[in-house]
C-alpha cells in the first residue's frame, strides 16, 4: 500500500542501471539504445496533463506505441532477416540429432545451479508485488543480478544455462507474486492478475480479508490451480519438445518467412489495429540497424519499457511533493525510495568497479 508514485520512479531508474550488463561492454551504445526507447516511449499523450506528443495529427498515436508489437519488431524481424541466405543456398538451422539421456543430465545440470532458482525466484516474487512493475521489468533485472553473481559472465548470451533459467524462472515467480497483492488488498500486480481480479468479482468474490476467512475453500482451490498449471505445463513441454525442436530442420528461407508472417499476425490480433503492424515494422527497421552496427537492442527494448512508467511516476511525485511543500523531500525521505536508491547505488558502483578491475587485467 506504501507503493507509490517515488518508489514507481526509482524502481525504474533501478531497472536502467542494468543497461551496462546487457551492453556486453559497449556501455556508451547501450545508453543511446535505451534513449531511444525512453524517446519513443514519449510519443503519444502526456500520462499527467493529455497534451499529444509526437502524433503528427494522428488518431492511432494518441495512446502511445503498443509496447508488444514494438518488442515484436524489435527481437523477432531483425533475427529473421540475419538467417535469409543468398540465392541458391539451402538447408535447415542446426542439424537435429536426438541424444538418448539429455534430459536426465540436463535435470542434473539444473540441480547444479539451483541458486539460480533462489536469486531470479526472489527478485520475480519481490517485483511482482510492486503494482504496475510487471514481468518485463523482473525478467530484465533478474537476467542481469544472475549474470553478476554468476563465476562465467562472459558466457551470457551464447545459450548458457544460467542465463536460460534466469529469465523463465522469474517469470513464473512474478505470476504468484502479482497474487499476493491482488488476493489480499484487490490491487492486481500486473495485468494477467487485473484479468483474474475481474473474474473472481464477476462471480461474487471481493478480494481482502474476507476472502481468506468467509470463502478459504475458493482461495486454497486457486492455490491448487496454480501448482497443477505450472505442473500441465512441464508435462506438456516435455511432450511437445520433440516436436517443436524439429522447426530447425525446416529451410531457413521458409522459416524466414514463417516468422514474419507470424510477427505480423500477432501484432495485428493484440488490438486489431493496423498501428500495430506499423509499429512492429518500424521496430524491426531499427532494429535491424541497431544489430547492424552492433548497438543490440536489449537496451532499446528496456527504455521502452520503463519510458512511460518512469515518467508518470516522475511528474506524478513532483506534484505530490510540491502539495507537501517540499519536492525533494517527497523523492529521498520514504523508507521503500531509500531501499530502491540503495539498491541502484550499489548497482551502479558494482558496474563501474567491474568495469575498472577489466581494464586494469586487459592492461596488465
Amino acid at each position: 500500500m506504501e507503493f507509490g508514485a517515488p518508489e514507481q520512479f526509482w524502481l525504474c531508474v533501478f531497472a536502467l542501471t542494468i543497461i551496462a550488463s546487457l551492453s556486453s561492454g559497449q556501455v556508451l551504445k547501450g545508453i543511446i539504445g535505451a534513449l531511444l526507447g525512453l524517446l519513443f516511449s514519449c510519443i503519444g499523450m502526456d500520462p499527467i496533463t493529455g497534451i499529444p506528443r509526437f502524433t503528427f495529427n494522428t488518431m492511432e498515436l494518441m495512446n502511445g506505441v503498443n509496447v508488444v508489437p514494438a518488442l515484436i519488431g524489435l527481437f523477432a524481424i531483425p533475427q529473421a532477416l540475419m538467417l535469409l541466405k543468398p540465392a541458391g543456398e539451402h538447408g535447415g538451422m542446426a542439424p537435429y540429432h536426438p541424444a538418448p539421456g539429455v534430459f536426465w543430465q540436463t535435470l542434473k545440470e539444473f540441480f547444479q545451479r539451483i541458486w539460480v532458482v533462489g536469486v531470479a525466484g526472489i527478485v520475480g516474487l519481490i517485483i511482482g508485488i510492486m503494482p504496475g512493475a510487471g514481468g518485463n521489468i523482473a525478467t530484465f533485472i533478474s537476467y542481469n543480478e544472475v549474470k553478476r553473481f554468476s563465476k562465467k559472465p562472459e558466457k551470457f548470451g551464447t545459450g548458457i544455462m544460467e542465463g536460460i533459467m534466469a529469465p523463465e524462472v522469474c517469470n513464473n515467480a512474478v505470476v504468484g507474486g502479482a497474487q499476493i497483492p491482488m488476493l489480499t488488498l484487490g490491487i492486481p500486480g500486473s495485468a494477467p492478475a487485473a484479468v483474474m481480479l475481474g473474474a473472481l468479482m464477476t462471480h461474487g468474490l471481493k478480494p481482502g480479508f474476507s476472502l481468506f476467512t468467509e470463502q478459504s475453500d475458493v482461495v486454497f482451490t486457486y492455490f491448487i490451480g496454480l501448482f497443477l498449471a505450472n505442473i500441465m505445463i512441464l508435462v506438456l513441454g516435455l511432450v511437445l519438445v520433440r516436436i517443436f525442436v524439429r522447426v530447425l530442420q525446416i529451410p531457413q528461407n521458409f522459416l524466414v518467412v514463417a516468422i514474419i508472417a507470424m510477427s505480423v499476425v500477432g501484432a495485428y490480433s493484440i488490438s486489431t489495429s493496423a498501428m500495430d503492424v506499423i509499429s512492429m515494422c518500424v521496430g524491426g527497421l531499427i532494429g535491424y540497424i541497431l544489430i547492424r552496427y552492433k548497438f543490440g537492442v536489449a537496451p532499446m527494448a528496456l527504455g521502452l519499457i520503463l519510458g512511460g512508467m518512469m515518467e508518470e511516476g516522475f511528474k506524478l511525485s513532483l506534484h505530490l511533493g510540491a502539495a507537501e511543500g517540499n519536492v525533494v523531500m517527497f523523492f529521498f525521505s520514504r523508507p521503500q525510495s531509500l531501499v530502491l536508491i540503495a539498491l541502484t547505488v550499489l548497482s551502479l558502483g558494482y558496474s563501474i568497479w567491474k568495469e575498472i578491475s577489466a581494464s586494469r587485467k586487459a592492461a596488465a
